[in-house]
């Protein structure tokens, strides 16, 4: 059983290394969160998920980061407020397959090679979770779960 909020402040503290000028809103759960997993490999799956979130929004708005536990799972969401994912990449998203076309690139010439969701997706169902991504409104959504396993 490892701490949520370690792992996410570990994560956060990766992304802000990073990215010093981003802002990052938390939210973290009112209670302490435990969870069955290995802490380095969520913490790079949310690292990974923030650092796409920043690169490829084009947004000046806070990203957001959500953890609570609902019905035996333990949940994180990271949301932004950019420019959404086309709608016919979602359900592909985390195949490994390029995301962007060879001729674009975000404002900072970033171009990733598309296999960070497709590993991302590979340790949430590792870890007997599921990984999804949607748009809201005003940008995407990438959200996880990990069961919540009691220790016996």
């Amino acid at each position: 059983m490892e701490s949520v909020d370690e792992v996410i402040s570990a994560a956060v503290a990766r992304f802000r290394k990073r990215f010093p000028d981003a802002q990052l809103e938390v939210f973290p759960s009112d209670e302490a969160i435990m969870a069955m997993m290995d802490p380095l490999l969520i913490e790079q799956v949310i690292s990974n998920i923030l650092q796409n979130a920043q690169v490829h929004a084009n947004s000046t708005k806070p990203i957001e980061l959500r953890v609570y536990e609902k019905d035996g799972r333990v949940w994180f969401c990271i949301r932004d407020y950019g420019v959404g994912i086309d709608e016919d990449k979602i359900d592909t998203i985390f195949d490994g397959v390029g995301y962007r076309k060879d001729s674009e690139t975000t404002a900072d010439g970033y171009k990733g090679m598309g296999i960070g969701l497709s590993i991302c997706k590979t340790i949430v169902n590792a870890h007997g979770g599921k990984i999804k991504a949607r748009n809201h409104g005003s940008g995407s959504e990438f959200y996880f779960y990990l069961p919540e396993e009691t220790e016996e």
